[in-house]
């Protein structure tokens, strides 16, 4: 346990020198204070002081029990020997009660306006607003929207940004999704004289889609990319067992690959640009900067 313990300790001090990173943990404390989401994974050093072996194994013993469990498995197995072995397994364990789970309250994202101050060379930009939950029935839409805006070297915020300005090396958006919110994220690095540059040309790409939604070609472009990253996903042993938990978790049920790709199919421009126009609020965006020199900027 205090081997363990020190290897967390050294984990977190290299979460936080990954800039890149840690601004998207700074970011998600600030949008959700006093709630789980906000909360990093890694805990702090204070809070790791603070834990027991005794912490640990009461924790195991609560939730690792069958009536928590989903377990899963991809590639060349027989079902029945698979389930078979794991319920021999199982059996040998001596089990306590489940401890029964708070359902936590649908958190509400806040607004975040913030600078961090920090010793670094680059400034770190994040820009977010609301998004669709997991199971939403706009998923596909919220997924079309990030793959335009940030999702690879042919997005609006890529070319614009980078390719068109050379503002950023690195410069993408990321769909945030959970059970029951989303946020969507644009993240780019760049150096002080031009933090605002680039603030404003990520506004100014989403005020026109946003007043302009996307055209039929860029839908079609978006799709297929959408599509591809799926059927490749799906080749993919480790990915194909975590989409198969996921699936059970969300919707209680096997879904697929073809069947979400129809479901991606079936978007339009009518329905993307809908879900534009209510998750994109321009006086209401979310911005957090991280860098040496503290400093006003707008969005």
């Amino acid at each position: 346990f205090e081997k363990e313990r020190r290897v967390v300790e050294q984990e977190i001090m290299m979460a936080v020198d990954d800039l890149e990173e840690y601004i998207f943990d700074l970011y998600f404390e600030r949008a959700f204070p006093n709630n789980p989401l906000g909360y990093q994974i890694l805990g702090s050093a204070q809070s790791l002081r603070k834990l027991t072996l005794g912490d640990v194994k009461n924790y195991y013993n609560q939730h690792f029990v069958p009536e928590n469990m989903i377990i899963t498995a991809a590639g060349f197995i027989d079902h029945d020997e698979f389930v078979a072995s794991i319920e021999k397994h199982l059996a040998t364990k001596k089990w306590s009660t489940p401890q029964k789970q708070n359902l936590l309250v649908t958190p509400q994202q806040g607004l975040v306006r913030d600078f961090f101050q920090k010793d670094c060379e680059q400034y770190h930009i994040l820009v977010g607003f609301p998004a669709t939950a997991y199971a939403d029935e706009d998923r596909f839409n919220s997924f079309i929207l990030n793959t335009a805006l940030g999702g690879g070297m042919t997005s609006k915020l890529y070319q614009s940004i980078r390719e068109d300005r050379g503002l950023a090396y690195t410069v993408f958006s990321m769909l945030n999704t959970f059970t029951d919110i989303g946020i969507q994220t644009i993240y780019a690095g760049t150096e002080k004289s031009q933090v605002q540059e680039t603030i404003d040309l990520i506004r100014k790409e989403l005020k026109t889609v946003f007043e302009q939604g996307l055209t039929d070609s860029d839908i079609e472009l978006y799709k297929t990319q959408a599509k591809g990253q799926i059927l490749l996903g799906s080749e993919d042993i480790d990915n194909r067992m975590n989409s198969l938990a996921i699936n059970e978790m969300i919707f209680g049920e096997y879904r697929p690959v073809e069947s979400v790709i129809a479901d991606i199919q079936k978007l339009d421009r009518k329905s993307i640009h809908e879900y534009i126009r209510k998750k994109i609020d321009l006086d209401n965006l979310s911005l957090f900067v991280m860098g040496a020199e503290k400093e006003r900027f707008r969005i």
